[in-house]
């Protein structure tokens, strides 16, 4: 119970809060290979559900402006490819080799890969929605990032 409420106080603004946002809406990606760089990380405990997962928010940056991704990374053996696949995505874990998940220093990271357009209706809702999902992870070559990436840009490099 107080877990739920201290949830709440961590998604909810003050009447004092700073807000930072453009208001430029959901800027939805046509499908293709984009850099990405992890602006947030939310660790769930799994109550709920199977396994702890880590919620991820990703900023695209590019020439229209910045797109968010979310991405949910459960923590089972049965996803281990994936969770591989990201780590080798942002550069922490050599390929081969065991890699000891770090989810505390992931934010500012950077990596690339295949997103497409999603379109699903959500639980309990009759309307669809569409969203960035990333599909494939690429595993991390400093070559993707001649040009820096900045989340916080008005997106005028372009992530593609």
């Amino acid at each position: 119970m107080e877990e739920n409420k201290e949830k709440t106080r961590e998604d909810n603004f003050t009447w004092e809060d700073t807000i930072d946002e453009h208001g430029e809406g959901h800027l939805l990606l046509p499908e293709g290979d984009y850099n990405f760089v992890v602006a947030r990380v939310k660790k769930e405990d799994g109550a709920g559900s199977a396994a702890p997962r880590a919620v991820l928010q990703l900023v695209v940056p590019t020439r229209d402006g910045k797109a968010f991704c979310r991405l949910d990374m459960l923590l089972r053996k049965k996803s281990e490819w994936r969770l591989c696949a990201f780590f080798r995505c942002i550069g922490r874990k050599p390929s081969g080799e065991p890699y000891r998940m770090d989810w505390d220093h992931l934010q500012g990271l950077h990596g690339r890969g295949h997103f497409v357009p999603v379109t699903f209706v959500p639980a309990g809702s009759t309307r669809a929605r569409t969203v960035n999902h990333l599909s494939r992870f690429y595993d991390y070559d400093p070559g993707f990032f001649r040009v820096p990436i900045d989340p916080d840009s008005s997106g005028a490099k372009d992530g593609r």
